[in-house]
């Protein structure tokens, strides 16, 4: 994810990877081997369902993958004010939570960390080291990869079809995490976790680590900040459920239970007539 003219308000200390043929040989040779590209292109184009991925029917395995908060992590964080770790941990917390009930119940995510003073302070489950399934969170105060915009990268490393995360972390650019959207009014909404650049970023590189390339605007993969969201847009919610329906042959809960709400009958509601002026002038476009 690129930084474009991040807008943010601060509201604490800080805020913000020779074999030789006869001619006929090698035409037949060379003939199969474009048959089997074009046929393997095909099956893999099948397999992705029309879902822009980094890499053609690259997903995740299915199971449960950790997100791992390292102690290189948290000793960054732990000296950054109270506040300021606080709703970086919660941001993270959040986005995960929300994957969980945005996804199937074949793919599910844990924040844990392996700090033994972290797990504790912010009740995380500790691990003590991280598989091929799991994917350590790193942090920097460097340029990452050598480019002053960027503020967030996952390293790809893919098997096809099923993605098994070797080595595979999401580092982040640290002053990006202690930042906030300038778009409310209290300071209760300004704090909140979705409302925080660590949420998004988080939430955008973790879509990265599921198999998913950049999107358009109207989505959380949007390589540049800021843009017309800050949380998982309809087009996500959308991505999320043909991956899941793809990839593990299951549909998200959500998605089964707004269908079932949608198929109700509609009581009737009262009318509701106004006998004062409304006043629009707060109305805010966007």
């Amino acid at each position: 994810m690129n930084k474009n003219d991040v807008s943010t308000n601060s509201t604490f200390k800080g805020i913000l990877k020779t074999l030789s043929f006869c001619p006929l040989a090698l035409v037949l040779g060379i003939g199969g081997a474009i048959g089997l590209i074009e046929l393997k292109e095909d099956i893999d184009q099948r397999k992705s369902n029309g879902l822009a991925l980094i890499e053609d029917g690259a997903h995740l395995k299915q199971g449960n993958h950790n997100f791992v908060i390292t102690d290189e992590f948290y000793s960054y964080l732990k000296y950054e004010d109270e506040l300021d770790q606080k709703l970086v941990v919660d941001s993270f917390k959040q986005v995960y939570k929300n994957f969980n009930e945005l996804n199937s119940n074949k793919l599910k995510f844990t924040l844990c960390t392996t700090s033994e003073e972290a797990s504790k302070k912010y009740d995380l489950p500790k691990v003590n080291s991280f598989s091929k399934y799991d994917v350590p969170f790193y942090i920097t105060e460097e340029d990452i990869e050598g480019k002053p915009s960027t503020i967030a990268s996952t390293k790809h490393d893919i098997d096809y079809f099923t993605r098994e995360l070797n080595n595979e972390s999401i580092l982040f650019k640290k002053n990006y995490l202690f930042a906030v959207y300038n778009m409310y009014d209290t300071t209760e909404e300004i704090i909140a976790p979705s409302n925080s650049l660590a949420y998004t970023v988080c939430a955008h590189e973790t879509m990265h680590a599921m198999g998913f390339a950049h999107q358009s605007k109207d989505s959380i993969l949007y390589p540049y900040m800021p843009s017309p969201y800050k949380d998982f847009t309809e087009k996500d919610k959308e991505l999320l459920v043909k991956y899941n329906q793809t990839f593990y042959n299951a549909t998200p809960d959500w998605v089964t239970n707004q269908d079932k709400s949608n198929n109700q009958p509609k009581q009737e509601e009262p009318q509701v007539v106004y006998t004062t002026s409304q006043d629009n002038s707060d109305e805010v476009c966007r």
